[in-house]
């Protein structure tokens, strides 16, 4: 009994000391952890996401959050990369409230931009990619078989053979022809048909592709509806459901791509949007396709203007429905302001 009275005695100061020890050590380790510019606002990446898309969730132009957390070309990011979603400085945001003028584009205008396909390592974001010659190039108003080869200084009969294509050569603007041979991995031998012979393998690692490049136009000509059907909802820009318009259709039924471009998002990770194309046009605009039934694309697969990317699938009223927007510089517009009547 006296004992107990003894131990019931001791100081309190004795009993907190373990539980003071802990809180301190997690104040240090906290503070040793968290950057000193780690913002509540600032988003961290999950596995499936793309730049685009979060682009796309938080209604920012692409080019802003990659100059905000000094991401080069082609954008590449990786799971647990914190990104910053505003900007450190006053430089505000790239805004661009002009609508396009479609008829009026100079003949001297610059060239299409250089973009590269294949995604980079996490190794390999910080140094800004050398840009390799384009595979690609998607086909511009008054282009000719004749016009794309001529400038890039091959025999049109080759670029023809690459692109299956018999005389007279026609082509139509948004389509895309590859000036460069198909499967170009490891090539050995000579002449227009070489050998493809799969990428060697030192140890366990097999060795990096060459990588495809693409040029995106600087303008859109003409859009093109993704789907035939009755607009069942029309765009409001102060409606979190209504950033876009939805098409009425069938289940199963064919969604097509509004203009040529660059596939940058193809999955179900964004709430609310379901199985969801993302399509990146050029710099300027992005459009998306929500709500299908089957995706018939993957990342980083180039499309020709009504290609099929999609099959239709129900919106959360259980109909079946396309989802349909289109975003300028990362803001939403009204489709309708630029699809044919």
């Amino acid at each position: 009994m006296l004992f107990t009275r003894v131990k019931s005695k001791r100081p309190f100061i004795f009993r907190f000391l373990p539980v003071a020890a802990f809180l301190i050590s997690a104040i240090i380790t906290g503070c040793a952890t968290v950057p000193d510019n780690w913002s509540a606002l600032d988003y961290t990446v999950k596995k499936g996401d793309t730049l685009y898309s979060i682009a796309w969730r938080y209604e920012q132009d692409f080019q802003d959050i990659a100059r905000w957390n000094n991401i080069p070309p082609p954008y590449a990011i990786y799971p647990g990369q914190r990104l910053h979603m505003t900007p450190d400085t006053d430089e505000g945001t790239h805004t661009d409230e002009q609508p396009e003028v479609v008829a009026k584009v100079p003949e001297s205008a610059p060239a299409p931009e250089q973009e590269v396909i294949t995604p980079q390592t996490p190794a390999e974001v910080s140094a800004p990619p050398s840009m390799p010659q384009e595979d690609h190039v998607i086909v511009g108003k008054g282009d000719t078989l004749y016009s794309i080869a001529r400038d890039r200084h091959l025999p049109v009969s080759r670029v023809a053979r690459w692109n299956a294509l018999k005389p007279p050569y026609m082509l139509h603007p948004g389509q895309i022809v590859r000036v460069k041979p198909p499967m170009v991995d490891v090539i050995t031998g000579t002449g227009d048909r070489p050998r493809v012979v799969k990428p060697s393998v030192t140890g366990s690692k097999t060795q990096t592709p060459v990588r495809t490049v693409v040029s995106l136009p600087k303008t859109i000509r003409q859009w093109q509806w993704p789907a035939k059907g009755k607009i069942i909802r029309g765009f409001h820009p102060n409606d979190t459901a209504r950033k876009g318009i939805a098409i009425r259709g069938h289940l199963g039924e064919q969604i097509h791509a509004a203009a040529a471009g660059k596939v940058v998002y193809s999955g179900n990770g964004l709430l609310s949007y379901g199985n969801l194309v993302i399509i990146k046009h050029n710099n300027t605009y992005l459009s998306a396709y929500a709500h299908n039934q089957k995706l018939l694309v993957d990342e980083g697969q180039v499309v020709s203007q009504g290609q099929v990317i999609a099959q239709m699938g129900k919106g959360d009223r259980g109909r079946p429905e396309l989802h349909f927007e289109i975003r300028r510089n990362g803001k939403p517009i009204d489709p309708l302001g630029l699809l044919p009547r």
